[in-house]
């Protein structure tokens, strides 16, 4: 446990620090989200009403069948879009935080990495994602191991490059020795939002900085010491 204290204030530092970086990408995140989302739930409101509507007017059981098939589908649709325009700006937000952790002034361009290599991207959603959700299903417990074994994945894709099953295997490499430590980390966390949950708005923004900050700040200290002892 000798490493929980300075990684803890290695991230507070960090937030004081470079704010700044996480500013553009948490707002695009948060504004993109909000904004689906609304349409989303609209539309999913709507669709019982609008489809009783229709078949009322069309007398039909079936017309009313198909209209909720399809307004149900096109809210599906707005959240499957919502995946593929915010979780890339989330790849990016990542590699910017890590070149300014870094000392590296980070680009602009740094904000779009996720968007050209969009396939790594979604292959490393649909992959994590079954892994999760399976554990998820299985118990509420394991869905947070796997949390920590992949904790260092997205640092790991962007800073070298990986494909979605290396950058997997590299977080898995990272973690392993130190999964106590970062398993309480992630209890230490979870708490943390719990708190901010309180704060309307700023709560869940503040939580997502620290929680990049934190995983950037460790992946780095991780990877630097294989390096040396290497």
């Amino acid at each position: 446990m000798n490493d929980l204290g300075p990684w803890l204030t290695a991230t507070k530092d960090h937030c004081i620090q470079h704010w700044q970086v996480h500013i553009v990408p948490l707002l695009l995140i948060y504004a993109g989200g909000m904004l689906i989302g609304f349409v989303a739930s609209g539309l999913f409101m709507c669709g019982g009403f609008g489809a009783s509507i229709i078949g009322g007017i069309a007398r039909s059981g079936l017309v009313m069948a198909v209209v909720m098939v399809l307004m149900f589908g096109l809210f599906f649709a707005l959240i499957i879009l919502m995946g593929l325009l915010l979780t890339p700006i989330y790849f990016g937000h990542v590699r910017m935080v890590l070149r300014a952790h870094r000392g590296e002034p980070p680009d602009k361009s740094d904000l779009y990495w996720g968007f050209r290599n969009l396939g790594k991207v979604a292959m490393f959603v649909l992959i994590s994602g079954a892994i999760s959700l399976a554990a998820a299903m299985a118990c509420y417990f394991p869905a947070i191991l796997v949390s920590v074994a992949f904790m260092f994945a997205v640092p790991a894709m962007v800073d070298r490059d990986l494909g979605a099953v290396d950058a997997l295997k590299a977080s898995w490499e990272l973690a392993k020795p130190r999964f106590v430590e970062l398993l309480v980390l992630v209890f230490i966390y979870f708490m943390l939002i719990m708190v901010l949950s309180y704060v309307p708005i700023v709560g869940p923004f503040l939580g997502t900085l620290a929680y990049v900050g934190c995983i950037v700040i460790i992946y780095d200290d991780l990877t630097q010491r294989d390096h040396f002892a290497a």
